[in-house]
């Protein structure tokens, strides 16, 4: 009986299948396309810094290790908190890291995309947080909003070279 069942829920699943079209175009209409902002290759390497505080003002994920809060702010970089009392944080400093829209912490090492590339740093404490790795081209470029692969006028061939896209306006 069970078979009968599976052989049926397949048939129902291919009959809802099919009748999608596979051939609608869902990227968002012409003149609605972001603008990219590129940033050289070699300006990218030399980018990554440890600056004062900002305050934030287009912040996307958080994340909490011991008592240090960091608060991705999109495309920019990293506001670093000491949260030793989370009903005050003090923000200490911002990492500038262009493209940077993700992040992670492990065992004193914090983790960030630098656009296509990964970048690492090594802290004890928040007075002291230095960059000690970067691995090129560890991520794809970053896409415009609502897209599923590069427009043709953004890639690689059709922009300046050695040119990375760090953010979209």
């Amino acid at each position: 009986m069970k078979p009968a069942f599976f052989v049926v829920g397949l048939m129902t699943l291919s009959l809802v299948y099919s009748s999608c079209d596979p051939k609608i175009d869902t990227t968002p209409e012409k003149g609605t396309l972001p603008e990219a902002v590129l940033m050289r290759r070699s300006e990218l390497e030399k980018s990554v810094k440890v600056e004062g505080p900002r305050k934030l003002h287009n912040p996307g994920k958080i994340y909490s290790y011991g008592t240090w809060l960091f608060v991705c702010e999109k495309y920019e970089g990293i506001h670093v908190y000491d949260n030793l009392d989370p009903t005050k944080p003090i923000n200490k400093s911002f990492l500038v890291i262009p493209g940077c829209q993700d992040m992670a912490v492990k065992n004193f090492y914090l983790y960030a995309d630098n656009a296509v590339d990964l970048v690492t740093f090594h802290f004890l404490d928040l007075n002291q947080i230095e960059l000690v790795d970067r691995e090129r081209n560890a991520f794809p470029e970053i896409l415009p909003p609502n897209y599923t692969q590069m427009p043709t006028q953004f890639d690689a061939d059709h922009r300046p070279d050695s040119t990375i896209i760090i953010a979209w306006k």
